[in-house]
């Protein structure tokens, strides 16, 4: 399978890191920096690169919560970590060198160090990776080093600044290539409703949210061409309440992308569209979604019922 279909599948799974990851992310740092890094720097300093480190420098990373790593099977494929304005980790596995986790990698840190920062972002490039994120848009800027091991080995490195655009958000009437991989993920997310033997189609679903310019509008995000994100709008809401509509729904966002504003960035978009159709409130009922709800403005209104679970009913004014 292509790297867009082991993500959509979850073959390969994004999630963010946790403390007992640490060994895991530590052993597949070392065999990408022995590996792919061997033919850039000389054998001395490849031999300094972890003389007397060991796992425990992925702990901050891991517990301020700024990293996320790519796994098949249990395996670490790839890792990547940022701050505000700087990709500080950035690696993959031998195996997994030119199969496009490396960018994929790179534009969820660039999402990460986006957050809470409006400037450039900065990476610090060994020598073999340099073309790797030249070709991702960042740009040299100054030559720099870093020093390891006890006779302090120094490494030459390039400090670069740029990175790939953020997230694309277009109808999926413009990407209906991408449905069978948007419908491996609602199935993935709702199981009760569209895995095997339940009673939904995703399917048909996204054939019905397919639409320009009317509703039911379904919008996908896009992250380095792959779909990672989608939320639709729709007439019809809750049975009990067929007075209110339209309604915001079917939003789901690949776990391990969450909280980097790609939810924000759908939800932003489809109350734009809305107010362009001449929509003048939106509602949305939510177990989950409440923060996101918050952040852009939305109204909470009251507990409802539904399907034996309790959601919280919000709504949103659209212009004035």
């Amino acid at each position: 399978m292509t790297l867009l279909e082991q993500l959509a599948s979850g073959a390969i799974t994004l999630r963010p890191a946790v403390l007992a990851d640490a060994p895991a992310v530590y052993d597949a740092h070392r065999d990408s920096v022995l590996h792919l890094c061997a033919e850039a720097y000389t054998p001395a300093q490849m031999a300094a690169w972890f003389e007397g480190r060991s796992a425990a420098i992925h702990h901050p990373g891991i517990e301020a919560g700024r990293m996320t790593l790519a796994e098949r099977d249990g395996r670490v494929l790839g890792f990547c970590a940022a701050v505000p304005g700087e990709v500080t980790l950035l690696f993959v596995r031998p195996e997994a060198a030119g199969s496009g986790l490396g960018g994929h990698l790179l534009h969820v840190a660039v999402l990460r160090a986006r957050q809470g920062h409006d400037g450039p972002v900065t990476v610090v490039a060994t020598r073999n990776s340099r073309r790797f994120y030249e070709h991702h848009g960042f740009a040299a800027v100054e030559d720099g080093f870093f020093v390891r091991g006890a006779a302090e080995t120094r490494f030459e490195v390039v400090v670069m600044r740029g990175g790939p655009a953020v997230p694309q958000i277009v109808p999926l009437a413009e990407r209906p290539d991408l449905m069978p991989l948007i419908r491996r993920r609602f199935e993935a997310e709702w199981p009760a409703w569209y895995g095997p033997g339940a009673p939904g189609d995703a399917l048909h679903d996204l054939q019905h949210y397919a639409r320009h310019d009317a509703l039911p509008l379904g919008l996908v995000a896009r992250l380095d061409g792959h779909p990672c994100g989608f939320m639709a709008l729709k007439r019809e809401g809750l049975a009990s309440l067929p007075e209110l509509g339209p309604w915001v729904g079917a939003a789901v966002v690949h776990p391990g992308l969450r909280r980097l504003g790609i939810g924000r960035a759908l939800l932003l978009e489809l109350q734009r569209r809305a107010a362009a159709l001449g929509e003048t409130r939106l509602y949305c009922a939510t177990a989950s979604a409440a923060s996101l709800l918050q952040r852009c403005g939305w109204r909470r209104l009251r507990c409802v019922e539904h399907g034996g679970e309790t959601l919280e009913l919000y709504d949103k004014p659209l212009g004035g």
